[in-house]
Order: structure tokens, then C-alpha cells, then sequence
């Protein structure tokens, strides 16, 4: 089975506010990840964490120019705050890592240029629904994607050798159209007495 890869848009190093932080600007939980230094800085490329198809590109008066990704896994990725509109509905991201849009500070959630991205259930997850740490969700498919690649392939079958001919077979010989049985003479019926 053909394991499918996943990457993280950036290094671990580059988050400024991981998921779940509880603080003044996220009083119910930050809903994602927020990458804004190192390599993710204003008009950095974003990649995908893993191939899917654009379920969501859209403008949110909050969060900016939105993409939301669906994957095999059934889950679905979500990048805000892009400095530009993103891939439109329905484009096919071959693989992990491919460009889907450009790091910027769009929305009045943002408050300079950074990525927010996460892993919901949902394609609307940006906003409302099951969210998941999305740096969590990768490592852990990588993990399985890991394991996977260390089993040991099932061992071959064992295939007997033939060791003796088989026996030959009778063939009836034909007889003017008809077959002749090779049987032994039939013994005329004896009377009882």
C-alpha cells in the first residue's frame, strides 16, 4: 500500500503562537498554527501539507484571503491570512509541499504577516467545528508513514518442486466413430438352480 506523504508549511522554529494557546487574543483556544518568522515572512511560498483538491478559496472578513485543502485522509487543511487569493475550488495539488499562496497579513485577525493554518474535519474548521494541532496531525502521519515503510514484506510462498512425473494416462482409442472401452471380458450369467 503506497503511503501518502505530508510536510509542514515551515519549520517548527518559525511558529509565533502554536494551537490551543489560551491567552487575551484567543479566550476559547487558538483555532491553529501561526508561522510568522524565519522563512515565513511576507510573500513566502506556502506548501501544502499533503496532495488534495481546494475545497474552499474565499475572502473571510476576519481570517483574509482563505484556502482550505481536503485529503485523502479525510481531513482538510486550512491556510489564512494569504497575502493574495489563493488556488480556486477545485484545483488538484499533485503533492505535498506544491504552492497553494503566499504568506501575507490580510483579515482583521491579522496583525502582521504570518500564516494561520490548521487540521479540521470539516472544510469550514477555519471558522467553526473539530479543529487539530496541525504540526501534531503531520508528525503523526509521517510517524505511520514511517512504521509503515519499516515492515517486513510477507514472506514468499513456498512453491513445492515436482519431484516425479505424474503417472501417464489411458487414452481410449476410437473405433469407427465410437469409443472402445478397454474392460475386461463380460462372464456369460450363470442360472440358478
Amino acid at each position: 500500500m503506497a503511503t501518502v506523504e505530508w510536510v509542514l508549511p515551515f519549520a517548527d522554529s518559525d511558529i509565533t503562537c502554536k494551537h490551543g494557546v489560551v491567552d487575551k487574543l484567543h479566550p476559547n483556544g487558538h483555532r491553529g498554527t501561526d508561522y510568522g518568522r524565519g522563512k515565513a515572512r511576507a510573500g513566502a511560498p506556502i506548501g501544502a501539507v499533503s496532495h488534495g483538491r481546494v475545497a474552499v478559496s474565499e475572502w473571510h472578513k476576519n481570517l483574509g484571503n482563505v484556502v482550505v485543502m481536503r485529503h485523502a485522509t479525510g481531513k482538510f487543511s486550512y491556510y489564512c491570512h494569504l497575502q493574495e487569493p489563493g488556488l480556486p475550488v477545485g484545483s488538484y495539488v499533485a503533492k505535498a509541499g506544491d504552492v497553494i499562496g503566499k504568506v501575507g497579513n490580510t483579515g482583521a485577525y491579522s496583525f502582521g504577516s504570518h500564516l494561520h493554518c490548521g487540521i479540521s474535519d470539516g472544510p469550514r474548521g477555519f471558522i467553526s467545528g473539530a479543529v487539530h494541532d496541525i504540526v501534531k496531525y503531520v508528525k503523526e502521519q509521517q510517524a505511520a508513514n514511517k512504521k509503515a515503510a519499516e515492515k517486513p514484506a510477507a514472506a514468499p510462498v513456498e512453491v513445492p518442486e515436482v519431484v516425479e512425473a505424474a503417472a501417464p494416462v489411458e487414452v481410449p482409442e476410437v473405433v469407427e466413430g465410437a469409443v472402445a472401452a478397454k474392460a475386461a471380458p463380460k462372464k456369460a450369467p450363470t442360472k440358478k438352480a
